[in-house]
């Protein structure tokens, strides 16, 4: 870079590169030649900016993470309680028949059953039904705003033997409840 006068003295400036992973664009450092009183200030100027830099990127981040994080907390909020969730052989009458974690193969079908409970708007819940963690169905039912809803899923077994697991999901994706089970 050709030299500039500045005040009545020739000055040289140079722009160092910077380490990649600084995001600040070539301006710092700076150094400056032939007038030792300006250099010095650059100098001081240029430290004093990477430690801010480094504190805005150091807070910065944090800041970021609580301003995320804070409104997911505050979004894991269904909008109802979950009073109840069993599996059970059949629902008879809104209630559950013969609550288990274990179930024969020759059962055929087996029933997942909800009971909520201060249901502040009208939304929709999906039982994800997974087979050896292999998702085998997806069932979305509605939820009606009130004071209790009760409501089931189920699932054909089709002779599968093993590890069953079913996710209740709200609407957002996010999964409230996992009650698991076994087929013998």
């Amino acid at each position: 870079m050709p030299g500039k006068k500045c005040l009545g003295h020739k000055l040289t400036i140079h722009v160092l590169p910077l380490p990649q992973k600084t995001f600040a664009y070539n301006i710092l450092p700076v150094v400056i030649k032939d007038n030792h009183k300006i250099k010095k200030n650059i100098l001081h100027w240029s430290a004093a900016m990477q430690l801010y830099l480094t504190f805005i990127k150091t807070f910065g981040v944090l800041l970021i993470l609580f301003i995320f994080l804070l409104p997911a907390s505050a979004m894991d909020d269904p909008g109802f309680v979950i009073s109840r969730m069993v599996m059970c052989e059949s629902v008879s009458d809104k209630e559950p028949v013969h609550p288990s974690e274990t179930f024969p193969v020759d059962i055929g079908t087996v029933y997942c059953f909800l009971e909520v409970v201060e249901i502040e708007e009208d939304t929709t819940v999906s039982f994800a039904w997974y087979y050896e963690n292999r998702e085998m169905a997806r069932i979305t039912l509605p939820l009606e705003k009130g004071r209790r809803w009760r409501t089931f899923s189920s699932k054909k077994l089709e002779e599968l033997r093993g590890n069953w697991k079913v996710e209740l999901v709200e609407a957002s994706g996010i999964v409230l409840n996992t009650l698991s089970f076994q087929v013998q």
